[in-house]
């Protein structure tokens, strides 16, 4: 029943019954070009560069007439025109084309019965699976119901959808996204990407893979990322690169259910660059110093009331850091940065010592300390600052002349500790 037509011009010729000295022109009339066009009992008309684009946007259009909505197709498949068979007319006009396609009476009955038996086709999670089966059924058979009532005036009894709908919108409000590392994906203070843009999809509290995503990009372009083994999707940023912007990241609803996307509220997460925060900060103290001696206890108060309090790490990972290497340290302050997930930035290291100075007269000795202190940021291991600090304090006895002096250089080692990280 197809046929294909190109648009003319017709030309009208003026002839002559005899030689004449001086014969009229011949004058050319336009014909208006020819549109597509076909006699159905459901027609729609589609353009495009090409006829196969055409003919694309013919069918969504014929969709939408028969069963009201044309993302029907993508989740309940059936087969919906033939243009072998059915009703259909191509024509190449100078915008480009133009395609008219149909359906008589009763192809479209028979394609509607066809989406009554047709198995619902979808991507998502597998513990979904039943929940997203049963509700795009229940609404297919409603639509099936609804467009022979009104295409062929006929009683519908649609089935009813309560229940599938409250089941839909216990899926998005049990959805959470969530960067992967705490706060964004970390970036250097040049930013400079340090480690991947990841996004955690977890439902009531539990890592779900197959949820399809759709990132909007800081370009304006559209990347589609499904979640795979423990609920995690990767961005399209690599690292060692400057940060580009803040990606939009949210729930390709469409592919989960097609038409009934609007059924319940998804989330969306805005992911962006995340700068190295002090207030997480650990303390480390160095083989030989001690955290339990007047400048250990002191400094962490001091440090405290400035910063917050301080990520306490474990033993181990402590005493490796006080004992290894710079090699071994930063191997170390990379894998603590990731096991930690965002809950630690920045690693302070601190070697102190103290020593009898001199004696004041009498009972009374002063005591001198110093510090070497270095400035860790665990992301990329790199040092934001290296500080020394000496202090002096007397009192009576070498107990008390100790401690004193233990507390001088706390304030002292701190003072810079904090310059550090303010710069």
């Amino acid at each position: 029943m197809g046929r294909v037509r190109t648009a003319a011009l017709a030309l009208a010729l003026a002839g002559c019954a005899k030689p004449k000295p001086a014969p009229a022109p011949p004058v050319s009339t336009p014909v208006a070009p020819t549109h597509a066009s076909v006699d159905a009992f459901l027609s729609a008309k589609g353009r495009g560069a090409d006829e196969a684009a055409a003919y694309a946007s013919a069918q969504a259009s014929l969709a939408d007439a028969l069963l009201g909505d044309a993302r029907w197709l993508g989740v309940v498949p059936v087969a919906l025109h033939d243009r072998t068979q059915d009703p259909y007319d191509a024509v190449s006009t100078p915008e480009g084309w133009e395609v008219a396609i149909g359906l008589d009476e009763g192809r479209a009955a028979t394609t509607l019965d066809a989406m009554t038996y047709a198995k619902p086709s979808f991507e998502g999670p597998e513990a979904w699976h039943d929940a997203l089966y049963q509700a795009l059924a229940t609404h297919a058979a409603k639509v099936v119901c609804e467009r022979r009532a009104s295409l062929y005036d006929v009683a519908c009894d649609a089935p009813a959808t309560e229940q599938e709908d409250a089941a839909l919108r216990e899926l998005g409000e049990g959805l959470s996204l969530a960067p992967l590392i705490r706060g964004g994906v970390p970036t250097d203070t040049d930013g400079v990407v340090l480690r991947p843009a990841r996004v955690l999809v977890t439902w009531n509290g539990a890592p779900m893979d197959g949820v399809p995503l759709v990132v909007e990009t800081p370009d304006g372009s559209r990347v589609d990322v499904p979640t795979g083994d423990g609920g995690v999707a990767e961005l399209p940023v690599p690292v060692g690169a400057p940060w580009p912007g803040t990606f939009r990241v949210r729930v390709d609803a469409g592919r989960l259910l097609g038409p009934l996307e609007e059924t319940c509220v998804w989330p969306s997460l805005d992911l962006g660059p995340r700068a190295l925060d002090p207030s997480k900060w650990a303390l480390v103290f160095e083989d030989g110093t001690k955290a339990d001696d007047a400048f250990g206890k002191a400094l962490a108060e001091t440090l405290g009331e400035a910063l917050g309090p301080p990520v306490e790490l474990d033993a181990n990972t402590s005493k490796t850091l006080a004992e290894v290497g710079p090699a071994e340290r930063a191997r170390v302050l990379v894998s603590l940065a990731d096991a930690m997930g965002g809950t630690l930035d920045v690693v302070v290291l601190v070697k102190a010592q103290s020593r009898f100075a001199s004696r004041a007269g009498g009972s009374r000795v002063w005591f001198e300390a110093t510090s070497s202190v270095v400035v860790h940021e665990v992301w990329g291991a790199g040092e934001l600052g290296r500080e020394e600090a000496e202090a002096t304090a007397s009192g009576v006895g070498d107990r008390r002349a100790d401690d004193a002096a233990q507390r001088n250089l706390a304030e002292q080692t701190s003072s810079r500790v904090l310059s550090v990280l303010r710069n």
